[in-house]
């Protein structure tokens, strides 16, 4: 008596309130489930009743218009009310860091003049004229990224240009200038504002990019894409002027780095992190939960150390990784790259993530809910940046985050400057001095190497904050399910009985609605007769190629036309009966200049009789591939890219048994890779262009697949990957070598690496190569200078027996497809804005080939480009003018006149991260 009783029914005795909420949940939903399904099922019976005309007339001539301006500057807001003139102006907003403009009515966009015209009626044309500019990126107040940045003007009132494409769908225009391209920058200041500002449209919108970078919508494709239904319009190249209901010019962006304000918005963090989780399918929500008890082996925490290759790298990541591995982490030692897709699954999988402060740490958005976010945070007063970086955001990500700061004798700075030096004792004079002096010295110079026993102690330490104690040491669990340990039997029984005719209920629901479309195919005369012919036809980013099978495909080549013969009773998908489409069989389709020297094909389906297409003269028993050999055929770079490797992906499933029909057909490149040719196929080539008979086959492939991106195979739409490509090569040129040298710390004579200095004989060559060489040797390379030439064997087999391959920027770096696994690859990067074209062309490519990579900035004065141009010339302080003359001027100046003189003191700190890499 006197017990005091809170709850009498069933769940309320029988759960905490935590688990009380979620029960209510779970029949809240259940419940809007089985009224979704009864609504579905019976809305033929609820018909609408009669509508009455409810329209609202209004004479536009006396409604004027409402439009609302506020200047940030002086909070003053202007409403322009019914009795004055109707009048087109945006709303603008400026705020701390961001501008940006909501233009509605008749917005016509010209990218010739950046402008964004706002169309006034016959009425009110020409009452008020107004202007504004604005730099549609979202970092306002930073001059340094604000130059790279098009600034657009918008007018209102003034005479508009003609509408060129008009669109039936909101736009928004932002700029990809800026930091683009650094992964911090990429989140903070386009990819979270463009969420925020173009969510709302549920992908009903189109963006309009200004500097625009093809690389960079491609590395964040799968993010553009679920943002936007639409293709992307580069609006600096369109002649047109595109015409829309409406447009916003610039980002929305919170003041703070990576975050969302949810009072100010309908989103927050949470939703953002959902967002990217849905864009790249993946699929963990939850950090692991680790049991304090004997099970917990079973439950081994993954821990992502994220590398870097250039600088504030780790010097002994596997010393962290080995002690890690005895704490009882499971350890995965990667580096952030452009392959966005690849590292979010990587690091959505883990549940802590370390690195050392830097643009790799803002993947920490992948990281599942509740995991840890450690921060190395090197010396250099850093502190205050890390907080903001990624201390503060990762509190609206539900991680947890702490931080470890390195002391002196754990960096690498101790190497290079006395102990008393002002580098140690007074980092914030530096900072006040020059940030580029900050940058230089504590950014770029500085690797850490932490003391392991340090860290592992201060790991040990923070284990309670990590690990989640889900079940006290001997507690005894009867039943481990919510319902099990809450309910009687008797009560579970009714419960299941309950849960068992929901379910039943929701079946049938389901069953009948979805009735009509489970009935049987309809059964004709025709189904008797087997079908025969299989034509496909794809068009992909890079190339297009159809795949046809059947038992009569004729190949002429005086028309250049695959002749398809069909009978009426066949099936031809894609094709309309009697049609044609017409390729290019040459593996670069999206450019123009390469597509010029290709020669086109016409696959065109016949249906009736054979006798209106040419006769057999010559058959054969095995399928055939067709495709050119024009395009950059014979540029050693395209002749992989773009033909060999797509040739391996087309033609391996055949095992040989396949012959090739070479349009636009070159001998001597026959005859420079004919060791992969016969690889591929155990045929004479078919130089299809200068035969007069009619070929037939039962099978014919016209054009190449290739993967969008240079140098590498899609394993996720491929029976192979690159790995299989450079066993076929190794196969091909008979080549011994499969992996690297592994080298011991007491390393001796017998085991010195093998270092390949790519030559070049016109452009682009090193004008120092003795003193690189001499440098080498010294830190224990055995060196190798030498050209790649017409002879690919000889040439392989030079580069498969070398460890590290070093060369400056252009196409004999693409030998490294000899290279054996785990070998180094140094690109020697040239002056002239020339980072994205040689990450993508050799940078990324390397990953996949699993070979480690490194590149080397040159600076100024290591170019011979200072000896032709005074110091303040634009082609040395602004590249990116000179890339706005045009692709030829570019390539004149910074590719056909350039050659490189390396400062071999500042070039050993990369020889000897090389060595560092081919260390056991």
């Amino acid at each position: 008596m006197g017990e005091k009783m809170m709850y009498d029914t069933i769940f309320a005795r029988s759960f905490s309130r935590y688990d009380q909420k979620k029960l209510g949940y779970g029949a809240f939903v259940g419940c809007l489930l089985i009224a979704f399904s009864f609504c579905i099922v019976f809305k033929p019976y609820l018909g609408p009743r009669p509508l009455q005309n409810t329209r609202l007339s209004v004479d536009d001539a006396d409604a004027g218009v409402k439009m609302l301006r506020i200047t940030a500057a002086s909070d003053e807001i202007e409403m322009v009310g019914e009795s004055e003139t109707p009048v087109m102006k945006p709303v603008c907003y400026v705020e701390e860091r961001t501008e940006y403009c909501e233009a509605n009515g008749d917005v016509r966009v010209d990218g010739k003049s950046s402008t964004v015209f706002m169309a006034a009626d016959s009425s009110s044309a020409g009452a008020l004229n107004g202007s504004w500019q604005i730099s549609p990126y979202a970092r306002r107040g930073d001059e340094a990224a604000l130059i790279r940045v098009t600034t657009w003007s918008i007018k209102s009132g003034a005479e508009e240009p003609q509408c060129g494409k008009s669109h039936s769908v909101p736009g928004i225009m932002f700029s990809l200038g800026g930091y683009a391209g650094n992964n911090f920058h990429d989140y903070t200041d386009i990819v979270l504002p463009l969420f925020l500002t173009s969510r709302q449209f549920d992908g009903q919108v189109k963006f309009l990019v200004t500097n625009n970078y093809p690389w960079w919508t491609d590395k964040f494709r799968h993010v553009l894409q679920k943002l936007s239904r639409y293709e992307l319009i580069d609006i600096d190249k369109e002649v047109d002027v595109h015409c829309f209901p409406s447009v916003i010019v610039g980002l929305k962006r919170y003041p703070k780095e990576l975050k969302i304000d949810p009072s100010k918005s309908p989103y927050s963090m949470k939703d953002f992190r959902q967002f990217l989780r849905s864009a790249y399918s993946l699929n963990r929500e939850n950090a692991i939960q680790i049991r304090d008890d004997s099970n917990a082996g079973k439950e081994r925490p993954r821990l992502l150390i994220l590398s870097r290759k250039n600088t504030r790298a780790f010097t002994n990541t596997y010393a962290i990784a080995e002690m890690a591995g005895r704490l009882g982490y499971q350890v995965v030692v990667e580096e952030a790259d452009s392959n966005v897709a690849r590292i979010a699954e990587i690091v959505n999988s883990c549940d802590v993530m370390m690195g050392v402060h830097g643009a790799g740490l803002t993947n920490m958005v992948f990281l599942p809910e509740n995991a840890v976010v450690i921060q190395v945070v090197p010396i250099g007063g850093f502190e205050w940046l890390a907080k903001t970086d990624f201390g503060e955001p990762s509190k609206d990500m539900n991680l947890r985050y702490l931080d470890y700061k390195i002391k002196t004798e754990e960096s690498t700075l101790i190497e290079q400057y006395p102990g008393d030096h002002e580098v140690f004792s007074n980092p914030y004079g530096i900072q006040d001095r020059s940030w580029y002096e900050f940058k230089s010295i504590y950014l770029e110079k500085q690797n850490v190497k932490v003391d392991v026993n340090r860290v592992c102690v201060w790991l040990a330490g923070k284990k309670k904050y990590i690990f989640i104690r889900k079940r006290r040491m001997g507690e005894k669990i009867t039943y481990d399910t919510l319902f099990a340990r809450s309910f009687s039997r008797s009560d579970q029984k009714k419960l299941g009985y309950g849960a068992f005719l929901g379910c039943l209920l929701i079946a049938l629901s389901f069953c009948l609605v979805f009735r009509p479309y489970s009935a049987p195919p309809s059964v004709g005369l025709s189904t008797s007769v087997p079908k025969r012919m299989n034509l496909v036809c794809k068009s992909e980013k890079r190339s297009d190629f159809c795949e046809i099978r059947g038992e009569d495909i004729r190949v002429d080549a005086k028309s250049s036309t695959v002749f398809i013969s069909a009978s009426s009773h066949e099936s031809i998908p894609r094709l309309e009966e009697n049609s044609s489409l017409l390729i290019g069989p040459y593996a670069r389709k999206e450019d123009q200049t390469a597509m010029k020297s290709v020669r086109k094909w016409l696959v065109k389906p016949v249906v009736g009789s054979s006798n209106a297409i040419p006769l057999c003269n010559q058959s054969h028993n095995v399928p055939a591939i067709l495709f050119s050999l024009g395009g950059y055929s014979g540029n050693n770079y395209h002749d992989f890219t773009d033909i060999i490797i797509p040739l391996f992906s087309t033609a391996r499933v055949f095992d040989g048994q396949v012959k090739f029909l070479v349009t636009d057909s070159n001998p001597w490149w026959i005859n420079k890779f004919r060791n992969l040719v016969q690889g591929l196929s155990k045929y004479e080539v078919i130089d299809i262009d200068n035969e007069e008979n009619i070929h037939c086959f039962t099978s014919v492939v016209v054009g190449l697949k290739r993967a969008p991106r240079e140098l590498s195979i899609d394993p996720s739409k491929s029976p192979y990957s690159m790995k299989d490509f450079r066993q076929f090569l190794r196969t091909a040129y008979s080549l011994n070598k499969v992996s690297a040298i592994q080298i011991d710390d007491n390393n001796d004579v017998k085991t010195r690496p093998r270092l390949l200095i790519v030559a070049r004989n016109r452009t682009r060559l090193f004008g120092n190569t003795d003193e690189i060489v001499r440098t080498a040797r010294d830190l224990g390379f055995e060196v190798v200078v030498d050209e790649a030439d017409g002879s690919i064997q000889k040439f392989a087999e030079i580069v498969n027996s070398c460890d590290v391959m070093m060369g400056v920027h252009g196409a004999g770096l693409t030998n490294m497809v000899f290279l054996p696994e785990n070998a180094v690859l140094i690109q020697i990067i040239p002056i002239g804005g020339v980072e994205w074209p040689a990450r993508a062309a050799f940078g990324e490519p390397s990953m996949d080939m699993n070979i480690r990579y490194l590149d080397y900035k040159i600076k100024t004065e290591e170019s011979s480009l200072i000896e032709e141009y005074p110091a303040g010339h634009e082609v040395l302080t602004n590249p990116m003018s000179i890339s706005k003359q045009g692709w030829l001027t570019f390539k004149a100046v910074y590719l056909d006149k350039q050659n490189v003189n390396l400062d071999v003191n500042r070039f050993k700190i990369t020889l000897l991260r090389a060595l560092e890499l081919l260390h056991k």
